[in-house]
């Protein structure tokens, strides 16, 4: 029966389902059904776009595997994916029961974090954010060995959740530096690591052709894969052979397009981070890039083992903590001056910005004011990002915007279906006074069509303190008025950092109050907003930030000079 049920539920389909319930008291719980059941789950949710057949998957067979930590949480993100918030905090309540050890105990209340936050319930954060941080300390005061293996793959992504509520890296980046410390050790460890066998002879050339491997779990259809491919491509094939590791990740389009040629070498790498890094051994990489910043724990395995005498942090995320890793790529603006006092990686800044491309694909807009019911002469705002980013308080900075600003209206991006979010914007629009009827939520679109359906809105508002990125960039690649706040964290200095690079001043806020004199100003401005609608029509042509090919020399300069340095050491 096992085999039979094996081979039936890659096909979805309601009967699929019930043949599986069926099957139930006929079945043993054995691990090769568990582990297929994952695969095929995770596949049509990840890879397919189809949550609802995991979820019902999943749940069909989670009676049969009550103990596995991975079905069960493989269904909480099904549930995020959908989404269905309740039924993921209900999940984790009863995981929470379960959990006896720290290292559970912690790993459970990420997740009732991360649920939260998207549900909209931030009137619970501020508890659930301190009972984080006190079961973290508790974490890394004991320095359990015996950790659950889904705990030990998520360690570097502990830090993420409270950067969405917080910006305070003078106390965030020391822990996320132990927390890197412990994933560091613990996997060695693990592994039977033993470095000395695995030592690099020392090379002293500063001007040999240098070997630059990028490994990543994103380079397809994903920000990471659409930020890095320019500089793929741009690298002086003369001075620098690029080698490719894609670690389980799938082919798409945007692979296809443009990783597969211009890459010396392309190796596909399965979750065995062992082989991976002898791999990267075997190639003798010079200096390895992780284009995921500890976000993929794949890579994170293979980066802490240290296969490459260099390794550099860029572009996914903020640095990891690892002490493996030797620098983390920024510019003048995306980290405070003093930011080093808590970073691990030597933060390497750039001439200019830390990351360029040579602009977006867009298609035809779909989205006309007529069909919004929204006339000519009024004022759009717009916001960009995931439920995730929606602090509570930047929504009442942006209702007050709106407030403001007679004849004025705010649309919603980013999020579809998502109830909890329209009902936290209604709350604070009433608390503010603005009626609910000058606030819109647009529906998910293809990534070219919402880039050419960005040009229906006068005025972008960022989020804080976790600013977009991409989407940053894509709005000012279609030359629209944008509003950030600067904060002190990566994540919220990414709106500061790529204005200033596009040349743009005017919007860049340094208080809660600055941001609504932005927001306002641009608004009531037409002749503002023009302006600033030509700078960025012109910074096509002039800024840094959309040559991509210059880019990719100042950091070839930045591997050399790197390599020297490793050379004389």
């Amino acid at each position: 029966m096992e085999q039979v049920v094996i081979a039936v539920i890659p096909y979805a389909h309601e009967y699929t389902i019930e043949l599986v319930r069926l099957s139930l008291p006929y079945l043993a719980n054995s691990l090769e059904l568990l582990n297929h059941v994952i695969t095929i789950t995770r596949r049509f949710a990840f890879e397919k776009y189809q949550p609802l057949y995991s979820v019902d998957l999943a749940e069909a067979f989670l009676p049969l595997y009550p103990e596995s930590w991975y079905l069960a949480v493989n269904l909480f993100w099904f549930y995020i994916s959908l989404p269905d918030y309740e039924k993921a905090i209900n999940l984790v309540n009863k995981l929470q029961d379960k959990s006896q050890t720290i290292d559970l105990k912690m790993f459970s209340q990420s997740l009732l974090f991360n649920a939260s936050l998207r549900a909209s319930k931030w009137n619970d954060i501020p508890s659930i954010c301190q009972e984080y941080k006190y079961l973290i300390e508790q974490f890394l005061q004991e320095k359990p060995q015996d950790i659950h293996p889904l705990v030990r793959e998520a360690l570097l992504t502990v830090m993420n959740p409270i950067s969405y509520y917080e910006d305070n890296p003078k106390e965030n980046r020391p822990i996320l530096n132990q927390i890197g410390s412990f994933f560091q050790k613990i996997y060695k460890e693990m592994l039977g690591f033993q470095e000395a066998s695995f030592d690099k002879p020392r090379e002293d050339n500063p001007n040999k052709k240098l070997k630059i491997g990028y490994i990543a779990q994103s380079l397809k259809r994903h920000p990471v894969g659409l930020l890095s491919r320019w500089t793929i491509n741009y690298h002086n094939r003369e001075q620098f052979d690029i080698h490719l590791y894609m670690v389980s990740q799938p082919v798409d389009e945007i692979t296809k397009k443009w990783f597969s040629n211009p890459a010396d070498k392309i190796y596909h790498a399965t979750a065995d981070s062992l082989a991976t890094y002898r791999k990267i051994k075997e190639d003798n990489i010079d200096i390895l890039v992780d284009l995921d910043s500890g976000t993929g724990a794949i890579v994170a395995q293979v980066i802490a083992l240290k296969p490459a005498p260099i390794q550099v942090n860029w572009l996914g995320f903020d640095g990891s903590g690892l002490p493996a890793v030797d620098y983390l790529l920024a510019d003048a603006y995306v980290l405070p001056e003093n930011a080093q006092e808590y970073y691990q990686e030597k933060i390497w800044r750039l001439p200019d910005a830390f990351v360029a491309v040579d602009g977006f694909e867009i298609a035809v807009p779909t989205l006309r004011r007529e069909d919004l019911g929204i006339n000519n002469d009024a004022v759009i705002y717009l916001s960009s990002q995931t439920a995730i980013k929606r602090n509570p308080a930047m929504i009442r900075l942006q209702m007050q915007i709106i407030k403001s600003v007679p004849n004025s209206y705010f649309l919603i991006q980013g999020v579809a279906d998502d109830n909890s979010l329209w009902d936290l914007f209604c709350q604070i629009a009433a608390e503010v006074g603005v009626e609910t009827n000058r606030i819109k939520m647009l529906p998910l679109y293809q990534t070219e069509t919402y880039r050419a359906n960005l040009a229906i809105a006068d005025v972008v508002l960022d989020t804080y303190p976790f600013n977009g990125g991409t989407t940053t960039l894509e709005t000012l690649w279609m030359g629209i008025p944008l509003v950030v706040k600067v904060g002190q964290q990566w994540s919220s200095r990414n709106g500061y950092t790529l204005m200033m690079n596009a040349g743009i001043t005017e919007g860049i806020a340094w208080s809660d109050e600055e941001y609504v004199q932005w927001g306002i100003k641009l608004g009531l401005d037409k002749n503002l907003r023009e302006e600033v609608r030509w700078k960025l029509r012109k910074s096509r042509h002039t800024s840094p930030l959309w040559n991509a090919k210059q880019f990719t020399r100042d950091l070839e300069t930045a591997y050399r000079q790197m390599w020297n340095i490793y050379c004389q050491s």
